[in-house]
């Protein structure tokens, strides 16, 4: 129960949605280099939670 109560710590929190916001982007950025062909970085890049959120 303690470390999950450490994980709930407001800086980790931040840390964690950084890294989601800095993922997303991320992806968001890869998808405009496709967009000329008309292709979805997501439609071909299937991410596991655990890939998405090791970056």
């Amino acid at each position: 129960m303690v470390p999950f109560l450490n994980f709930l710590n407001e800086n980790n929190h931040i840390r964690f949605i950084s890294r989601i916001k800095s993922t997303i982007s991320a992806l968001c950025d890869e998808t405009n280099g496709f967009k000329n062909n008309r292709i979805q970085a997501f439609d071909f890049v299937p991410l596991t939670s655990t890939q998405l959120f090791s970056r």
